[in-house]
C-alpha cells in the first residue's frame, strides 16, 4: 500500500550566530545548514512535495509524497526556512499560535502575509497553545474557531488545517475541528500516512 510522509519542523537557526532558545525548544531546532541538506535531499530524490490540501485530496495514492510543516510560528520560519524552500520551489504549511503573533521571537502579521503571498500555507496551532484534551468543549471550540476566524480575516484566505499543541487530542477535539470547518488535523503521532488514514489524525515525523 502506498505511503506518504509529513515532516514536522519548529525552529531553524543560523549555526554561526545561534538564537537564544529555551531547553525545551532546542530539541526541536535544526541548524540552517542541516535544514538545507534535508531540503536538497528531498529535491535530489525527486520526491513529490505538495500542499496539505492536495495531499489529502489527491496525493495519498502517490507513493513518496511529502508535506513539510512547521509548528508554533517562530520568526525563523520567515527568516531562514522560507528562503530555502523557495530556492527549491517547495511550499510548506506553517501552523501559527495566534496569541504569539508579534511577540519577540515570533512571526509578525506582515511576515505571515508575505509567506502566504509566496505560496506558503497557513494553518492554526490554536489561540494559546493550551493542551486541548485538558479543556472543556466550550474552550476547545474557542481555541479552534477563534484562531481560524482571526487568521482568515487577516490573511483573506481559508485556514483549513489544524496542528495539535503537544499532539494532544481526543474524540471531542476531532468532532469540534470538523464542525468549525477544518479539513484535517496534524498530530504528533509518528508514522506514515496511507490512503485509508483518517485526515483528522495525520501522522508526522518530527525533525
Amino acid at each position: 500500500m502506498n505511503r506518504s510522509t509529513i515532516l514536522n519542523y519548529h525552529i531553524v537557526y543560523e549555526e554561526r550566530s545561534p538564537i537564544a532558545m529555551m531547553k525545551d525548544e532546542f530539541i526541536y531546532a535544526n541548524g540552517l545548514q542541516e535544514f538545507q541538506r534535508h531540503i536538497k535531499h528531498i529535491y535530489d530524490s525527486k520526491c513529490n512535495v505538495t500542499s496539505l490540501e492536495h495531499y489529502i485530496v489527491r496525493s495519498f495514492n502517490k507513493e513518496g509524497s511529502f508535506v513539510i510543516t512547521f509548528d508554533d510560528g517562530h520568526f525563523s520560519a520567515y527568516s531562514y526556512a522560507m528562503p530555502v524552500l523557495k530556492d527549491y520551489g517547495f511550499t510548506a504549511v506553517f501552523f501559527i499560535v495566534v496569541k504569539n503573533i508579534g511577540l519577540q521571537g515570533y512571526l509578525t502579521w506582515q511576515q505571515i502575509r508575505e509567506m502566504a503571498d509566496n505560496g506558503m500555507s497557513i494553518g492554526s496551532h490554536t489561540m494559546t497553545h493550551r493542551l486541548l484534551n485538558d479543556l472543556s468543549p466550550k474552550e476547545i471550540y474557542w481555541e479552534l474557531q477563534e484562531s481560524k476566524n482571526i487568521l482568515e480575516h487577516e490573511l483573506g484566505k481559508p485556514v483549513e488545517f489544524l496542528s495539535l499543541p503537544g499532539g494532544r487530542c481526543n474524540k471531542i477535539v476531532k468532532k469540534i475541528a470538523e464542525e468549525v470547518g477544518y479539513k484535517g488535523i496534524c498530530t504528533s503521532i509518528v508514522g506514515y500516512n496511507y490512503p485509508n488514514t483518517d485526515p483528522y489524525s495525520l501522522r508526522r515525523w518530527t525533525i
